[in-house]
């Protein structure tokens, strides 16, 4: 998952509350920050192994924030706004950790550690479903603080795009880590309304639904939906290369054109898959989907090569080049009317190489350390 609200948004102003009031959501975001976001790391065996520790401290400590608010210890602007980032740093972790999971990038007990009640579902671990119903408590949760955020000081349009992906993660938590079709179709939905005008947005908006649509097994992530076409046809027409911003030396502003490489690449799959053979009017359009991508990558080797560099999982942004290098081969011969061997995409595009770059902390590794 990829949220930047965290980075984007740190509005420090005062107001007439006093700091002995204000202490604790204060010492919440600034103790957490510098700690949370390496602990998104999941392929890190360190933070592995801290996670059950660290999701304890962090639910304690969002829980004691809620029980004050819950008393009407935080009522001015300056406290809500904080108590909502606190909620979506909460909610994020909570999704971040269930969506990895349901990747297989970690396990479940790397999760919980050694327990023997669920944290958050209550059932024993000897219960047969003890797996599947904590995970649910765990997204239910997720989900009930994210929406309270949407809604805290005031219906929040921003943050109602974060709550759509978190409440989409619950769906595939419940449903074999398939998407629910009306709330898939509400995410493609607020994203087209937000391209209308992408440029006074903050860009997350216009990422994070693409990550939520990022498991290939899931038929509604196909090009079968034909709102997924339309929701294509839109990105490459309207969200330019470099609509992604430098964001403190964090390495989302590669990830953005790399999602725009990745939703045509997924397309050009769909349509071998789907064509035997390809007409004329489909090798012209496999050229459309091919120059998309050399766009992005002009943008990210060009514009973001320093971000490119030094960003741990670039791997996988290689191996995104190898393929269209072959797609591109395959698509000279074709245009020659010469026989040529296709490149088989699905493997990869489900592979936990490709989803490396989907990971929270792909987006939120720092570069400038």
């Amino acid at each position: 998952m990829i949220f930047s609200i965290f980075s984007c948004h740190n509005d420090d102003s005062d107001d007439n509350n006093s700091e002995s009031e204000k202490s604790n959501l204060k010492s919440f975001l600034s103790e957490i920050r510098p700690v949370y976001f390496n602990n998104l790391n999941f392929e890190s065996s360190e933070v592995e192994n801290a996670m059950p520790v660290f999701f304890n401290n962090l639910r304690l400590t969002y829980n004691d924030l809620e029980k004050q608010f819950n008393e009407g210890k935080f009522t001015t602007n300056f406290d809500l706004n904080q108590m909502r980032r606190a909620q979506m740093y909460y909610s994020f972790y909570i999704t971040g950790v269930v969506g990895a999971y349901l990747e297989g990038t970690i396990d479940f007990k790397s999760i919980t550690g050694d327990v023997k009640q669920g944290i958050y579902s209550g059932v024993n671990v000897d219960n047969p479903d003890f797996i599947q119903k904590e995970i649910k408590a765990l997204m239910d949760r997720a989900t009930e603080v994210a929406e309270k955020a949407v809604n805290i000081a005031g219906y929040n349009d921003l943050t109602y795009g974060f709550y759509a992906i978190i409440k989409q993660v619950q769906q595939r938590a419940s449903n074999n880590n398939i998407n629910n079709a009306e709330n898939h179709d509400l995410i493609i939905d607020y994203t087209q309304q937000v391209l209308k005008d992408y440029t006074l947005v903050p860009v997350w908006n216009l990422l994070a639904p693409q990550v939520a649509m990022s498991n290939y097994k899931d038929p509604l992530n196909t090009f079968d939906n034909p709102n997924l076409n339309l929701l294509l046809k839109q990105i490459n027409e309207r969200l330019g290369p470099d609509a992604v911003p430098s964001l403190g030396g964090q390495t989302t502003e590669i990830i953005g054109p790399l999602y725009r490489m990745d939703l045509n690449i997924k397309k050009i799959d769909w349509l071998f898959k789907s064509n035997p053979i390809l007409s004329q009017d489909q090798i012209n359009e496999l050229k459309e989907y091919l120059d998309v991508t050399d766009v992005a990558a002009n943008s990210i080797e060009v514009s973001r090569a320093s971000v490119l560099e030094v960003w741990k999982d670039n791997k996988t942004y290689y191996e995104r080049k190898d393929k269209i290098s072959a797609i591109k081969e395959y698509w000279e011969a074709a245009r020659q009317g010469k026989k040529a061997e296709r490149p088989e995409l699905e493997s990869f595009i489900d592979s936990k190489n490709f989803k490396k770059a989907y990971q929270c902390f792909a987006c939120h590794q720092l570069t400038n350390q």
